[in-house]
């Protein structure tokens, strides 16, 4: 469900269920398990685009998770719960891209928030 949510563009819906999600595969996997990478990536992101504080640390999160991931010598992604290969591809590919370019866009929103609230436009 909360994919449909953001695939409709509807983040402050998806967001309960997204941490919800979080907190059970967080249970079932672990902190810095694979599988929670494209859930961090999406609160991150919706965090971000909406100018909240939350953005920053939940991206940090993400950035872990993803260098834990590429550490791996045999990365493993749960394909059903993102839907997702269960290889490297899926940081690159996917519907509004792949879940790296996700993370980058949540930093560049970030930092023009940072910027923004600091008063630096440029």
């Amino acid at each position: 469900m909360a994919q449909v949510y953001l695939d409709c563009g509807d983040f402050s819906r998806a967001e309960p269920l997204l941490r919800r999600l979080l907190s059970i595969c967080e249970t079932v996997y672990g902190d810095d398990a694979a599988a929670l990478l494209w859930i961090l990536i999406e609160l991150a992101n919706g965090y971000a685009h909406g100018g909240s504080a939350k953005a920053e640390p939940m991206m940090e999160r993400s950035f872990d998770v993803l260098r834990t991931f590429l550490d791996a010598k045999r990365p493993v992604l749960r394909s059903e719960i993102g839907e997702s290969p269960g290889s490297k591809e899926v940081l690159f590919a996917g519907i509004g891209g792949g879940s790296l370019e996700k993370l980058v866009r949540a930093s560049e929103a970030v930092r023009r928030n940072t910027r923004m609230r600091w008063g630096a436009y440029g």
